[in-house]
């Protein structure tokens, strides 16, 4: 097998010019080896030389085809940083062992990605070796790779791109439990996030809060998110059924979950205003109301005691049955400045 050019082979001689005798040496070149690793078209040139070196006729082949080696992988040409769910065009490509287009390949290759998901699954049919496929990616991250497989599981992969995450488009907030209790703080997370739920490294805030009471707080971030997330301290100080945290930045506004915020235990009793002159053995009223510690009005079951610093405060209790206030009729006998 001839591999370069400039080989000697012996040859008999008998057209036109000197003959030469059997046995003599002359030189031809080839132009082109049969087991080439190009595939295209090539044709053979010969040179004929008498004993002194001198060319006396040449000769060409007509041209001829080397063919493509067998079906061995896929090519996908270099894919760039794309944006989550946005479409972009990938060039696929059949591949012999020695890189040459495999014009005759027409099938179909399935589509994957190394992380999540790519659509289509499937490409369309290849014409004369190559497709370009139209292709989208919905999961944002670094490291992707996507690799195409057909039938007989010839395979090719893509280099390493990123994928970044689209523009801001609504914030997520971490699922609420019900009930709350007014005035006790809860931890919320707040995640900056694209249409497709990507979230978003890159925003850093402020945003503000409120909810259906009007009385969260803080009204706003209190630190800088990390990595797009920003977990937040809530507390709400009135009680609410089907209540909602607001996030916003002035452009997105997004809401949590309903949940209820209860009152808190019993923190102390309150009495309605009394007025500051009484007569001794007349009667007047005023409420008593049971509080939280935020000064929320809370339903109590209980008897409550009276006194007084006379001494003849009558009654000296009351009993509430569930009721958050109480209305007493009361009556103090003994005249005494600075009742209390």
């Amino acid at each position: 097998m001839i591999a370069d050019t400039n080989h000697a082979v012996t040859l008999t001689r008998d057209g036109t010019g000197a003959a030469l005798a059997p046995g003599e040496t002359a030189v031809f070149s080839v132009a082109i080896v049969t087991n080439s690793t190009l595939a295209d078209s090539f044709r053979i040139f010969v040179a004929t030389l008498n004993a002194a070196g001198v060319q006396i006729d040449t000769a060409r082949s007509a041209y001829f085809v080397i063919g493509p080696a067998a079906l061995h992988h896929f090519k996908i040409d270099s894919v760039a940083t794309q944006t989550a769910g946005d479409s972009f065009n990938i060039n696929i490509s059949a591949r012999d062992i020695y890189e040459n287009l495999v014009k005759s390949f027409k099938q179909r290759v399935t589509l994957s990605l190394n992380a999540d998901s790519i659509k289509p699954a499937l490409s369309d049919t290849f014409l004369l070796g190559q497709r370009t496929q139209r292709v989208v990616i919905a999961k944002a991250g670094a490291g992707r790779i996507i690799t195409v497989r057909d039938s007989l599981n010839h395979v090719g992969s893509s280099n390493v791109f990123t994928v970044n995450p689209g523009a801001l488009h609504h914030f997520a907030i971490s699922t609420i439990s019900t009930p709350q209790i007014a005035g006790a703080g809860f931890a919320v997370t707040i995640t900056a996030q694209d249409s497709l739920n990507n979230t978003i490294p890159t925003f850093a805030g402020p945003v503000t809060i409120s909810d259906l009471t009007g009385t969260v707080t803080p009204t706003s971030n209190t630190g800088a998110f990390t990595l797009g997330v920003r977990t937040e301290t809530l507390r709400i100080m009135q009680p609410a059924t089907n209540n909602r945290i607001t996030v916003s930045d002035g452009g997105r506004t997004s809401q949590s979950n309903p949940f209820n915020v209860n009152a808190g235990a019993l923190d102390r009793f309150e009495f309605s205003l009394i007025p500051l002159s009484q007569t001794a053995g007349n009667a007047f009223m005023f409420s008593v109301t049971a509080r939280d510690a935020s000064g929320n009005a809370i339903p109590y079951t209980g008897t409550v005691t009276l006194t007084d610093n006379t001494g003849t405060l009558s009654p000296t209790s009351v009993v509430f049955s569930g009721q958050t206030s109480q209305t007493v009729n009361a009556v103090i006998t003994k005249a005494q400045a600075g009742v209390v």
